[in-house]
């Protein structure tokens, strides 16, 4: 994603700090196909487009921020934070966040964000069906 992240376009990206060991032996072996859906299901769960910075509180009643951002594998996502600044996004705690780049911002998460597959993404993952 190296070369994606280089456009000239502002992105966020949300990185998880800590991988299990479960999943980095199985990137490490990956046959193409599966590179695709780790691609789908955990690069790009983890990415948006434009600049969503860590900050400002939208209700003023709650003391929250809320924000919901669609990444770019389609899923969206809560993206808030408290007035300590206290934020989370898909309910993961930041443990780094604002960290500015050229063309975007970086957060720093401790896991990675689940992936929820939809009916389709679902069925594509199940033997015996045959999508077209």
């Amino acid at each position: 994603y190296d070369e994606i992240l280089k456009q000239n376009r502002s992105y966020t990206v949300w990185a998880p700090i800590n991988l299990s060991d479960e999943l980095m032996a199985s990137l490490e072996t990956a046959s193409d196909s599966l590179l695709e859906v780790y691609r789908k299901e955990y690069v790009e769960n983890h990415i948006a487009d434009y600049s969503q910075v860590a900050g400002g509180i939208r209700d003023k009643e709650d003391k929250k921020s809320y924000k919901r951002v669609v990444v770019l594998n389609g899923k969206s996502y809560h993206f808030e934070g408290t007035v300590a600044n206290a934020y989370s996004f898909a309910g993961q705690p930041l443990k780094a966040s604002n960290i500015v780049a050229t063309n975007g911002v970086l957060h720093k998460l401790d896991k990675i964000v689940p992936f929820a597959a939809n009916i389709w993404e679902q069925m594509a993952k199940e033997k015996g069906f045959y999508i077209v």
